[in-house]
């Protein structure tokens, strides 16, 4: 039934490849290396690694590579249109680093600030980042917080390197252990931040509130946020919202979910957020 289920979502991904509007040839070279990796996600042991984008790509969790390669390189979660030969990116929640990647692929002289909390995560974040020779990235081993701190932080160590990792149990299960933590102002100086990925599983208020505390969001020019809702506990998306609005962004939200879902199940959804031009800009 699972495998079943996975072929299911394989084909909606591909559906939705081919309504896109890009050039066929860019569809069929998509879908190929969809297939591949999808491919690679359902099969266990031997060599845990993929070509993506002529890279060599080493991952931990097959599952999650398929949804990290589908949100980023297939579904372009994480695209935005710089306006200089050297952006300044910041890949909050990096993972093993496909968004780096990505970027780097966007625009080969960005400067990427990667941040990836899990130590074992973090050394394949590393060795991605130093086989495929990507200059201009410096990676950290810290999460995201409001203070500098030693937080908990909560793994599944059946499954390591998977999305779902991060500081509230409720959500990612696993096993609890414990992550240093940094507030993000203190890696942003006076220069601008052409886009900022905040995918940090649930602390992605506290890092926003300590960034606009500091006037350091008022230096990002865009940015896509996951943001995650905290199960049994009071919404605050709102608030969220309201913020960027403070802080002159405006945004567009996209979230799924089926009409047949249950009413108190959490939805999380994608923010994309830009600084909005003043008329005398």
């Amino acid at each position: 039934m699972e495998i079943k289920w996975d072929a299911l979502r394989f084909a909606h991904d591909t559906v939705l490849l081919f309504v896109s509007d890009r050039p066929l040839t860019t569809k069929l070279k998509a879908l190929n290396e969809l297939t591949r990796v999808f491919l690679k996600s359902n099969t266990s042991g031997g060599e845990h690694s993929v070509r993506i984008s002529s890279q060599k790509v080493a991952y931990l969790d097959s599952r999650s590579l398929y949804y990290a390669y589908r949100d980023i390189f297939v579904r372009e979660s994480y695209f935005f249109k710089p306006t200089h030969a050297a952006p300044l990116i910041l890949d909050c929640g990096a993972n093993i680093g496909l968004a780096t990647l990505y970027f780097k692929s966007l625009c080969r002289d960005s400067e990427i600030l990667a941040f990836e909390p899990d130590r074992l995560t973090f050394a394949v974040l590393e060795r991605n980042i130093k086989d495929n020779c990507l200059k201009g990235v410096t990676a950290y081993n810290f999460a995201l917080w409001d203070k500098d701190e030693t937080i908990d932080f909560f793994v599944d160590e059946a499954r390591p390197g998977m999305l779902l990792m991060g500081t509230d149990q409720s959500r990612t299960g696993g096993q609890k252990t414990t992550a240093v933590a940094r507030r993000l102002s203190v890696f942003i100086g006076t220069r601008s931040v052409d886009f900022l990925k905040l995918d940090v599983e649930g602390a992605e208020d506290r890092v926003l509130t300590e960034l606009a505390s500091t006037g350091k969001l008022g230096l990002i020019k865009s940015m896509a946020v996951e943001y995650h809702t905290r199960k049994n506990s009071q919404s605050t998306l709102g608030n969220f919202l309201r913020l960027l609005e403070n802080n002159g962004f405006q945004y567009r939200i996209s979230a799924a979910s089926s009409p047949r879902s249950e009413s108190g199940a959490v939805q999380d959804v994608m923010i994309f957020a830009k600084k909005r031009h003043r008329s005398n800009d």
